[in-house]
């Protein structure tokens, strides 16, 4: 089996969440595979565990300081040997302990390279689950994702390319995805889940920046009708948290949630 996947996890004083990203690697049936870890230079014992952890082959540290998240991610592009690269960060799970063997069974599935393929993810969120990520269509890629970056593999040759601007502090995966689209390279999307992936919490200061973000993004990037076309789509994603806010506020948001899942298990059943 070729060793086709650079696995790439970001950590910062989150030592408890890096031992459960190592620990669902360690357990793949396969473990092919490099993986690097970039700390950037915590303080709560992620140094001296790292040091001390098991030495394996493949498997790779620095802890130095860095410009945020996605500069550190940038860092692990640019160390990383084999073709593809795989960013799973501190608290981020691999989906089962057969991903990596059918991530490999995929890429070994096809005939070329992609510069991208896309798979689901299992997405968690304050006591409730979904699966996320369905197929990139580029013409109406405006100003969001179909799929978390962490069910993305990228061509390591493409992502050093473009790499993650660092002038967006939270949009620039989407960043990333929308300028490698617009480069026409092959891309191929697989409908089954890869990683597990906490949201947490996301408060509405995030939604605010992440909202000025994809103002500014537009703003600089889009002309005539893709921009008028954007705006629109932004105005309701404006809204959309608008109303999360609201319905957390009044303690209906959980509720509302669970409705919408239900209808959309509904719609799938035949």
């Amino acid at each position: 089996m070729d060793q086709a996947l650079s696995i790439i996890t970001v950590c910062y004083n989150d030592l408890e969440n890096l031992k459960q990203t190592i620990n669902s690697l360690d357990e793949q049936s396969v473990q092919q595979f490099e993986h690097i870890i970039i700390d950037g230079h915590s303080g709560d014992g992620t140094i001296d565990f790292l040091q001390q952890l098991e030495v394996k082959p493949g498997r790779s540290f620095i802890s130095q300081k860095d410009q945020g998240i996605f500069d550190a991610m940038n860092k692990g592009a640019r160390l990383a040997k084999n073709r593809y690269l795989w960013f799973l960060n501190a608290g981020d799970l691999s989906y089962e302990k057969e991903t990596i063997q059918k991530i490999y069974s995929k890429i070994e599935s096809q005939s070329k390279e992609f510069d991208l393929i896309s798979f689901k993810v299992l997405c968690k969120a304050e006591n409730l689950e979904y699966f996320y990520g369905s197929k990139l269509k580029r013409k109406s890629l405006l100003v969001d994702m179909p799929f978390c970056h962490q069910g993305v593999i990228i061509n390591k040759n493409i992502f050093r390319r473009f790499e993650y601007n660092l002038d967006y502090s939270i949009i620039a995966d989407f960043v990333l995805v929308e300028s490698i689209a617009r480069s026409n390279g092959p891309y191929m999307h697989f409908d089954i889940p890869i990683a597990v992936y906490d949201l947490g919490g996301i408060s509405s200061t995030r939604h605010d920046l992440e909202l000025r973000e994809r103002f500014t993004f537009v703003k600089k990037e889009y002309q005539g009708v893709k921009l008028v076309r954007a705006t629109v789509k932004l105005l309701f994603i404006g809204i959309k948290y608008f109303s999360i806010k609201l319905s957390k506020s009044i303690g209906i948001y959980h509720f509302l949630k669970k409705i919408q899942l239900a209808l959309k298990i509904t719609a799938h059943q035949p």
